[in-house]
């Protein structure tokens, strides 16, 4: 039972760690697609 539940926990580590990451590459992408539309609208302007 203890081994499951130190298992569960590292997965519950995992999960987190990667939802990190992913929000990290969700917020890199939103500014480099920010700078974009300001580029853009620069040259339009």
């Amino acid at each position: 039972m203890f081994k499951r539940k130190r298992k569960g926990k590292s997965e519950k580590q995992l999960q987190r760690m990667f939802l990190m990451l992913m929000i990290l590459m969700l917020k890199i992408q939103v500014k480099e697609n920010l700078v974009d539309l300001n580029l853009g609208f620069g040259i339009i302007l």
